[in-house]
């Protein structure tokens, strides 16, 4: 079995060192192939473009060899190699204009003294566009390659100055197109997608991947390189886990597939966490890495010819890796709490549940303005929504956006909920775990207790008067306990604040602001809201939550259950 690597970026390294690579390179042909390209992909972090720049610069190089076996190698294509121009932007944070321009002109002296070329100008774009000049006469036109184009604007969004950073950066890239008769190919990335009046006006020639139905795979990986590619250690995990082969791969691809970047239906999972989940002790033996049974003979003193596994009964080789490796966690979320989100979400009182039923065109979550920050655009861009549906309106496309996956739905709920709480994510965690206790017992007065104590540590001042934000809470908490809840629930005569379903049991949740339990609980009945449970063969169980705005807190609730969702005996709880 290849090894797997989640910490490096590098071409050269993973072919080199022998490592799983996910063959991204007959798309990459497409962008080489014609006489001149300038191209631009954004993506959230973590998924894989620095590897697609360190691809293209191994193309450009001329490195043919490195591609034995891959797609590209057997395709049409000259292997001329061509000057580079290689810029890292995620290395040269600043917090002003001026230091932005030292940083570009440091950038440009690592382009131009490995190539005994002295570059002149009055600032950074006219060094960059004296560079551009000059490679030609030496080896032909000219390959840019620029990596996180956005990294000095993002880490200064909160910056009064980053208008004057910006200027900096528009006028930087505005080389692209001026030195155009100089260029080759260029192709710039970064997480955020900016407006084109904002970074690019002037750049014209850029063609946008970001959304292009051709280009949805061009990072990630699609469900049949998973299993193409990580066959073996898809057959361990589901040794590991007691499952099937199909049924493993269904809990892989509810955990971290799901991420979709245009209307067409290609969905792809997060490199890195597909990468730790199977990243393992499956590197080969060698000095630096020697192999576990080498290492336990030598330890307990053992003859070549005896296995130090058999000291251990059944235990094999292969059990010593499964137990030792693969688990189902939240890998992508260890790189970065976006609390920078989570802030802008909590001062502009946005309710994601709440947009995330809402059908939007491209433009509502595609670009954003540096001094108007949306946050639905932020959302998409850094990856904690993705497109879920899509459908035809006035002869456009329209979308609608959802969590991509169990991993990110989990985590950014844990976060959100924590951050209203006012508690640790220990603390988090240790009342859900009570909270779950007591719903899988059916023990719904445990449940609000457990809630209300809960909802009690938000600062007051968080709170917002309405019903959608107690929903939304609710919402959360339920997700975060791996309950099977939708909001918003669509029946003939209106909507379902929430329901709730398990093996055997259906909830159907209706929410009063400065109402009571029991009026909540009659719109249920009066809207017939059990008609589409009554053929499911679940117990269906009618809910009423009573809020209150005095005291923030949720005041009483009240429960009906029954097959048909009839008339029946009536449970009420008014909390102390």
């Amino acid at each position: 079995m290849k090894p797997i690597s989640t910490s490096t970026s590098t071409f050269r390294t993973l072919r080199d060192g022998g490592f799983v690579y996910v063959d991204k390179t007959g798309l990459l042909h497409q962008l080489v192939a014609p006489f001149q390209g300038v191209y631009f992909l954004s993506r959230p972090r973590r998924f894989g473009k620095s590897l697609t720049i360190s691809t293209f610069e191994e193309i450009f190089k001329g490195k043919k060899d490195l591609f034995k076996g891959l797609a590209i190698y057997d395709l049409p294509y000259d292997w001329k190699p061509y000057p580079i121009i290689r810029i890292d932007l995620g290395s040269k944070q600043a917090d002003s204009a001026e230091k932005l321009e030292k940083k570009l002109l440091e950038a440009i002296a690592e382009n131009s003294n490995c190539r005994g070329i002295t570059t002149s100008g009055s600032d950074a774009s006219s060094h960059f566009l004296s560079l551009i000049q000059q490679l030609p006469a030496k080896r032909g036109k000219v390959v840019i390659l620029i990596d996180e184009y956005d990294k000095p604007i993002l880490g200064n969004i909160d910056n009064p100055r980053v208008g004057h950073i910006l200027k900096v950066l528009k006028a930087f890239y505005s080389v692209v197109k001026t030195a155009d008769e100089h260029i080759r190919f260029a192709f710039l990335t970064g997480v955020s997608k900016f407006s084109k009046v904002s970074v690019f006006s002037d750049l014209n020639n850029l063609t946008d991947l970001t959304m292009d139905s051709r280009y949805a795979a061009l990072v990630g990986y699609t469900q049949e390189e998973l299993e193409t590619s990580f066959s073996e250690c898809i057959d361990r995990l589901a040794e590991r886990e007691a499952a099937s082969r199909p049924e493993i791969l269904a809990k892989i691809r509810k955990f971290y597939n799901g991420y979709r970047f245009s209307k067409q239906e290609t969905t792809v999972y997060n490199p890195v966490s597909t990468g730790k989940l199977f990243d393992t002790s499956t590197v080969p033996s060698s000095p630096a890495n020697p192999d576990p049974e080498r290492l336990l003979r030598f330890a307990l003193k053992l003859p070549q010819n005896q296995h130090p596994f058999t000291l251990y009964g059944h235990f094999s080789m292969k059990t010593w890796h499964s137990r030792n490796t693969m688990e189902f966690a939240n890998y992508w979320f260890e790189t970065g709490t976006p609390t920078m989100l989570i802030n802008l979400m909590k001062n502009k009182q946005f309710d994601i549940e709440e947009e995330k039923q809402r059908f939007i065109d491209a433009e509502a979550f595609s670009a954003y303005e540096v001094d108007r920050l949306e946050i639905l655009p932020l959302l998409f861009q850094t990856g904690y929504l993705t497109i879920s549906e899509t459908q035809r309106f006035n002869g456009g496309t329209e979308y609608k956006l959802d969590y991509p996956n169990l991993e990110v739905q989990g985590s950014m709920t844990k976060v959100l909920l924590a951050h209203a709480a006012q508690k640790s994510s220990s603390q988090t965690s240790g009342a859900l775990k009570v909270l779950r206790t007591a719903f899988l017992k059916n023990d719904l007065n445990e449940v609000f207790l457990t809630l209300r104590s809960l909802f009690a540590g938000i600062n007051q001042d968080l709170h917002i008067p309405n019903e959608k934000y107690y929903q939304s809470l609710f919402v959360m908490v339920f997700r975060l306990l791996g309950m099977d809840i939708s909001a918003e629930v669509k029946t003939a005569d209106g909507r379902i604040d929430a329901v709730v379903e398990n093996a055997d049991s259906v909830y159907m949740l209706e929410f009063k602001l400065n109402g009571t339990a029991q009026d909540a609980l009659a719109q249920i009945k009066d809207k017939d809201y059990c008609l589409p449970y009554r053929n499911s063969g679940k117990k269906a169980i009618a809910v009423g939550i009573g809020f209150s705005w005095q005291t923030r807190n949720i005041a009483e609730w009240v429960k009906k259950s029954d097959v048909e969702c009839s008339v029946a005996p009536t449970l009420f709880e008014k909390l102390p």
